[in-house]
């Protein structure tokens, strides 16, 4: 049995391992031991529930707080301390766990292995849902899980075998010693042997900072594809809009007071941006040497304003872009609208980087694939000191962007907004279909709003806002 000073020993020891080393260990995403539940596998088994679910909280918040994770471990190991005697329990096929210290010596292997099997895959199950809050990709979470799982319970039964010889053998001789110091120092080698390797090998940071030094890679942005009716009366369309994207590694001696002027922010979302541009949790694909973009969708007149101080603002850039528009006060909840994209579409289409835009229901849903089209890069020099000086190669190595596909709809707008019309101040729906084709002539959804309303960087403002003036006319 452990001492209560051994114990706090291990938990400072285990915290030290777990954000120093094990939490940068992984390759490609994959297979991070979360070995600082042993500390909570290997308490006594007689230890009251609420006196270990107390010492699980302090361990996964120190881990949270010293490795800049958002309560995700202290919720985890707290669980894991709930259900850690039902488990023990069921390993053991006792009604009750007299005070023992879990381990092979004291259970057997068997029961051991299931017991530590348990525990990490329900940890490991509970931090990786917290963590990706999303069951989108649900084959790479269960991957995650399989894999993390897996590699924590490799470190654990490693860790296992080297406490039961160091018990078994009390001869704490040089002699003796030297296998179990060996030990270590090859577990250790292997770390950083792993670590190198992820980092020099599975990963392309490295490769793609080194490029960026170099190299410019601007999107060129594809028009999206537009849309029409059944008589061919044009329904939605492109309007130019413009990015301002930034690179952090040019940002220098930035008057921040000028820009939040100039693009009519307040400081604090300044500060705000640029803390969830650097976070690689909600932003994966970060890099300071490449374009992040920091706001979307401002008009032409907001771009001019800009451009006009842009010499001001070194490492800032315009990225032109189109956004969607409307012909029609009509049919929005078949058209749909596009939105930024979420951390889930990034996770499960590659095509999408932080600040794309995507179809998020109705028809810009469905047909998204053939409507995006494909981006298109312009490679640009740099010198030494970062400055553009002009087309690598003379855009030999350039790729135009192709347009997306336009879609001639089923929908014929006249009786679909005659249809609205006949449901203003209603709740219902109307569908009208031609029987010869099965073609759906109107889809018609009430209440509804003007599609136009979403449009533009302050859409959910004023819809929210038009809701708001409804409400209290009704």
């Amino acid at each position: 049995m452990l001492t209560y000073l051994q114990r706090i020993e291990w938990f400072i020891g285990l915290v030290l391992l777990q954000v120093l080393v094990l939490n940068h260990m992984h390759i490609n995403g994959y297979a991070t031991p979360f070995f600082f539940i042993y500390f909570i596998l290997k308490y006594n088994s007689g230890v009251s529930r609420n006196v270990l679910m107390i010492w699980a909280f302090l361990l996964g918040l120190t881990v949270d707080i010293l490795g800049n994770t958002p309560g995700m471990n202290a919720a985890a190991a707290t669980v894991l301390a709930f259900m850690r005697e039902p488990v023990l329990r069921l390993v053991t096929l006792r009604d009750s766990v007299e005070d023992f210290e879990p381990g092979i010596k004291s259970m057997g292997f068997s029961p051991f292995f299931r017991y530590i099997l348990l525990c990490t895959f329900l940890f490991c199950t509970i931090l990786l849902v917290i963590d990706t809050f999303s069951f989108f990709n649900l084959p790479v979470l269960l991957l995650k899980i399989l894999t993390d799982a897996s590699i924590t319970i490799i470190c654990i039964l490693c860790a296992e075998a080297i406490r039961r010889k160091k018990i078994v053998e009390r001869d704490y001789s040089l002699e003796k010693r030297k296998y179990v110091i060996g030990a270590s120092v090859i577990v250790i080698v292997l770390i950083y042997l792993i670590r190198l390797f992820t980092l020099q090998i599975m990963s392309e940071d490295y490769k793609k900072n080194a490029d960026s030094n170099a190299f410019l890679n601007k999107t060129q942005y594809p028009s999206r594809g537009v849309m029409y009716d059944r008589n061919g009366n044009l329904l939605v369309y492109n309007q130019p809009a413009y990015d301002v994207t930034m690179v952090m590694k040019e940002v220098h001696n930035l008057d921040t007071l000028d820009l939040c002027k100039t693009l009519n922010i307040t400081p604090d979302y300044f500060k705000k941006r640029i803390r969830e541009i650097k976070d690689r949790r909600s932003n994966p694909g970060y890099s300071p040497y490449t374009h992040q973009v920091f706001m979307t969708q401002l008009s032409a007149e907001e771009c001019g304003v800009f451009q006009e101080k842009l010499f001001k603002f070194p490492g800032f850039y315009i990225q032109r872009r189109t956004i969607r528009q409307y012909n029609y006060n009509a049919a929005a909840h078949v058209l749909g609208d596009i939105a930024e994209v979420s951390k889930g579409d990034i996770e499960a289409d590659d095509y999408y980087v932080r600040g794309d835009f995507i179809g998020k229901q109705g028809v810009e849903r469905s047909y998204e694939k053939q409507l995006r089209g494909e981006k298109g890069v312009e490679i640009l020099l740099r010198d030494a000191r970062g400055r553009i000086q002009g087309r690598y190669m003379d855009g030999k190595y350039d790729k135009t962007p192709v347009p997306g596909k336009n879609l001639k709809l089923g929908i014929d707008i006249e009786l679909q907004m005659l249809g609205e019309r006949l449901l203003e101040g209603k709740i219902g729906s109307i569908v009208a279909i031609e029987p010869s084709t099965g073609e759906i002539l109107c889809m018609v959804s009430a209440p509804t709003f003007d599609p136009r309303l979403m449009v533009g960087r302050n859409g959910v403002k004023i819809i929210w806002n038009w809701r708001v003036t409804v409400g209290n006319h009704c």
